[in-house]
């Protein structure tokens, strides 16, 4: 269901610009948006839709982060090596 509705709305948007735009402008623009809306509907990636990794590279570019490495003071410890066989 989810598939259909992808295509559908691709499809719809497609119809619009063909209905609005110059035939030449119209193939520039409807074959990258076509591909666009046919692997929102059918790429997955690790079983998650191709839509939440969209969604989540625009929250990080929007909300970046900082990490910043704090090396912490490590106690040192004793370690004795000896050679006694016993």
């Amino acid at each position: 269901m989810k598939q259909f509705l992808w295509m559908a709305g691709g499809g719809a948007i497609i119809f619009l610009m063909f209905l609005t735009m110059n035939r030449v402008i119209f193939f520039v623009v409807a074959i990258p948006i076509g591909g666009l809306f046919l692997a929102l509907a059918f790429i997955r990636i690790n079983d998650a839709p191709l839509i939440n990794y969209i969604l989540y590279g625009i929250m990080y570019f929007l909300n970046p982060r900082r990490y910043v490495f704090k090396k912490e003071a490590e106690e040192l410890k004793e370690i004795i090596i000896s050679d006694n066989q016993k």
